[in-house]
């Protein structure tokens, strides 16, 4: 049992939080006291703060990716949620988006295209649900050489298709 400095309520010691300079390696301050004291800072700061966090997240980005991403590994239910949230609330753009790349697929489609190429084409769509079924595991149909590269696009014909993991796919972004 603890004295908490702020409230002075005696609290169990799992209503402190640990602090290495502190007597007894607890904080002066119960979890409660402490963080309305945050809130009450972070509402007198608050662009202040967003300043400061948007210098930080500029001044090093690969590390604010890496915790982004690490973050996102960890609470893939959150992650899921807040992406569905989005794109219901941005609907247009998602549609916007998804016509985008459809109709770039359409133009990186060449008219000499055989019957039996479109065939495999489709075959290849059905082998990625097969494989995700089998598997349990997401799987997606990439492009080898990506339809919009930096440095060159490549068509949409079976020969340049692949099934990968959706996670192998994220990883490869838009690279040849």
């Amino acid at each position: 049992m603890k004295e908490c400095r702020v409230c002075g309520d005696v609290k169990p010691v799992t209503e402190y939080y640990k602090k290495k300079t502190g007597k007894d390696g607890l904080a002066s301050n119960c979890k409660e006291c402490d963080k309305q004291k945050t809130a009450k800072y972070y509402k007198a700061n608050k662009e202040k703060i967003k300043a400061a966090t948007k210098r930080w997240k500029e001044a090093n980005y690969k590390r604010h990716r890496e915790l982004q991403k690490r973050w996102e590994d960890r609470n893939k239910e959150k992650t899921k949620l807040r992406i569905a949230a989005w794109q219901k609330k941005n609907k247009h753009k998602v549609s916007a988006k998804t016509q985008q790349r459809n109709a770039f697929k359409l133009k990186a489609t060449p008219l000499w295209l055989t019957e039996d190429h479109l065939w495999m084409i489709e075959e290849i769509y059905e082998l990625r649900d097969l494989r995700s079924e089998a598997t349990g595991t997401a799987h997606q149909v990439d492009h080898i050489i990506p339809l919009r590269g930096k440095g060159v696009c490549g068509l949409h014909v079976p020969w340049n298709l692949q099934v990968i993991t959706a996670y192998e796919n994220k990883v490869k972004g838009n690279r040849f």
